[in-house]
């Protein structure tokens, strides 16, 4: 392949330089016959403006009726009608300063109503003795030019010659010699404007804006040799020696037949090449069937089916020695995961229920109901009050050992009633404000989670305090999580019990946790929370003295739908 590819590659470049010195020549041939015609007709257009006709019209100091005439019969006489000549002149306008008459000959007059304030004069009088080649007026579709009007004998400003000239002038006088096939031509001015092209959009456009355009005329592209060659080269005078033409070879074209040679030896490559390829693949794919089967039943384990076997027998010794081991290595996985997996699960559920069992002290529930009554019957209706909310917490103990999870309603309602109690025991110095969304309360939370942290900060938080305290539970829900804050205005935590509930060391610090628990530990709620749903979960502590406490819990998002929960 190499050894094709480089004497392609060689063979191209320098097919392509010898295309390129070429046309160069070429360019430089068609620039000496594009600046003679130019200068051919400059020399046209002042032998119009010296014809002694037109001189005697230019000194009329009044407008005369057989002006119009006289003028197109003297401009006839250069123009012939039904030549090229003619057809290339498009318009050509006098303006007579003495007399102020405008006359014109051609399709396309200028028109114009100060023609000695205007553009035209200014740029004829920047070259006042030749013609001024102007620029492409788009919406007449011709090349203008601009020439003063002299008298032959004083050289006083007489006149002011408009010439508007077919685009076909320059592209026809280029054409004339060029013996390749260009897919384009662009001629341009002193001014980078485009006079001549083959491109009929291009007209009038700056020929660096086609170059830096990166639009189909790109100057730079594959598709294309572009040759760039200015006039002064090819030893042009003043005023053309500014002007540029470039030409565009179509690449594809120009390498046409070698590219069809190269074709039929890629073709043939690529044949050899395929009939390679396919004698290794049947030779190979002994080996690789086998490697293939691996292959697949290795991902059939990874998506959770262990059931899925390989041959041990086969041909290649290797084959089944692989194949023998993949056969163990399934078998011992099932055996982890009937075995060891499903015993660790158990004994998480034991140690779950062992922590909430820690959690959630038992009462006995009748006999609360007859203190209940009796204090009725005595009429102390606070004690019977607080008798009732105690009871409402003890049923719910009671009645739902067996569940691991709440709504966030029940949750809320079991803290409302504890709140009864906490504000006959504090004679309302505390309370307790709750923000819940009602749309969260349908969401469930590890059973009796909350009150814990509410009664801590009562406890230790908010009833040494001299003045009246509160404490905030607050529960917002983004991303997925349950974010609950519980925030008190209490007395703090020090910083050294504060440490030990953030960071115990092995098991779960008793003593720590006591610190700031009532007689349930901070370490065993955390650790509840750990393996229900993760480490991922759980909640954190800021204090400071005198200050208050902020608990931050995030638990997931969950609700119950069909007996389950997502």
């Amino acid at each position: 392949m190499l050894l094709f590819l480089i004497p392609y590659k060689l063979y191209t470049r320098l097919y392509i330089s010898q295309a390129e010195y070429y046309c160069n020549n070429f360019l430089a041939q068609s620039n000496l016959a594009l600046e003679k015609s130019l200068t051919d007709f400059d020399k046209k257009i002042q032998e119009v403006l010296r014809d002694s006709d037109i001189q005697e019209i230019l000194r009329h100091e009044a407008p005369d009726s057989a002006s119009q005439y006289n003028y197109q019969i003297a401009v006839s006489r250069y123009f012939q009608p039904h030549t090229m000549d003619e057809y290339y002149l498009q318009e050509m306008d006098l303006y007579i300063k003495e007399s102020g008459e405008s006359l014109y000959y051609g399709t396309k007059p200028a028109h114009l109503s100060s023609p000695f304030s205007s553009s035209y004069y200014q740029k004829a009088l920047t070259h006042p003795t030749r013609p001024n080649w102007l620029h492409y007026n788009a919406e007449m579709d011709c090349i203008e030019l601009s020439a003063v009007a002299y008298d032959k004998n004083t050289y006083a400003v007489q006149g002011l010659a408009v010439i508007r000239l077919s685009t076909d002038f320059l592209l026809d006088t280029f054409n004339a010699y060029n013996t390749l096939d260009i897919d384009r031509l662009y001629i341009a001015d002193q001014y980078g404007q485009i006079l001549c092209t083959t491109e009929q959009d291009a007209l009038g456009l700056s020929l660096d804006s086609l170059q830096a355009g990166g639009t189909s005329r790109d100057f730079t592209g594959k598709d294309h040799i572009a040759i760039l060659r200015p006039l002064s080269k090819s030893n042009t005078s003043f005023p053309y020696d500014d002007w540029t033409s470039v030409i565009l070879l179509d690449r594809h074209t120009l390498l046409q037949s070698f590219q069809q040679i190269a074709w039929l030896f890629y073709m043939i490559f690529l044949s050899l090449l395929g009939f390679s390829i396919a004698v290794a693949l049947r030779s190979l794919r002994f080996i690789t069937q086998p490697v293939a089967a691996l292959v697949s039943a290795m991902k059939n384990v990874e998506e959770g089916y262990l059931d899925h076997t390989l041959p041990e027998s086969y041909p290649l010794k290797e084959i089944s020695v692989i194949n023998r081991g993949f056969n163990q290595m399934v078998s011992r996985l099932n055996t982890l995961i009937n075995n060891e997996y499903k015993s660790r699960l158990a004994q998480q559920e034991a140690q779950l229920k062992a922590l909430q069992s820690q959690i959630n002290p038992h009462f006995l529930f009748n006999t609360l109901q007859l203190i209940s009554w009796k204090a009725y019957e005595y009429e102390a209706t606070p004690v019977c009050d607080m008798l009732g909310s105690l009871s409402y917490m003890l049923q719910t103990d009671l009645c739902s050992d067996d569940e691991k999870t709440f709504t966030l309603r029940e949750e809320v309602e079991y803290i409302r009633q504890y709140g009864k109690i906490i504000q006959c025991k504090y004679n309302d110095k505390i309370q307790i404000v709750m923000e819940v969304p009602e749309e969260l309360l349908d969401c469930r939370i590890p059973k009796l989670i909350l009150q814990p942290f509410l009664e801590n900060s009562i406890t230790h938080g908010l009833a040494p305090k001299l003045s009246p305290g509160k404490v905030w539970l607050r529960i917002t829900c983004s991303g997925g999580q349950l974010h609950i804050v519980i925030k008190d205005d209490g007395i703090g935590i020090r910083s050294s019990v504060l440490h030990s509930l953030r960071h115990p060391s092995g098991p779960p610090d008793r003593d720590a946790a006591l610190a700031y628990g009532h007689h349930i530990a901070l370490a065993n709620i955390q650790e509840r929370i750990h393996l229900l749903y993760g480490d991922q979960y759980g909640f954190h502590l800021e204090s400071q003295l005198n200050a208050g406490t902020v608990v931050t819990l995030n638990l997931p998002y969950m609700i119950e739908n069909g007996g389950e929960l997502l």
